[in-house]
């Protein structure tokens, strides 16, 4: 499963993103502007988080393996930093940029990448900044 997640320049704090899976836009993504994975190619794996206790999607820099950067549900850059947020669409009513249908957007990316994995696919991220 190949995922490529392209940045867009940072606004009102935060980062906005699109992530395609194999080619197709599948999801948006926010992140913290202080808090980002370097552009680059990383395996990402279904790993068990002590934060949310359960299993989500990680991306597992060179770095800090033991510290992946986790995917997972939230509304804006108030959320846990070195983190993407998932979902499904964009709120600009708000004073803040936030993303919607975030828990949703987890549990299916999930579900993808348990198959993935259970299939014995290996899954990678390349990450592109604008």
């Amino acid at each position: 499963m190949d995922l490529h997640l392209l940045r867009e320049p940072a606004t009102d704090g935060v980062v906005l993103g699109k992530l395609h899976i194999d080619g197709r836009f599948t999801w948006y993504t926010l992140e913290r502007p202080e808090a980002l994975v370097r552009p680059g190619r990383y395996p990402v794996v279904m790993s068990y988080s002590r934060s949310y206790d359960r299993r989500l999607p990680a991306v597992v820099t060179r770095g800090r393996p033991d510290h992946p950067i986790r995917f997972h549900p939230g509304a804006a850059n108030v959320d846990l930093p070195g983190s993407i947020i998932l979902g499904g669409g964009i709120n600009k009513s708000t004073h803040l940029l936030s993303i919607v249908y975030t828990q949703q957007a987890v549990e299916r990316f999930s579900a993808d990448l348990d198959l993935a994995q259970a299939c014995g696919e290996t899954v990678n991220l390349t990450i592109e900044d604008p």
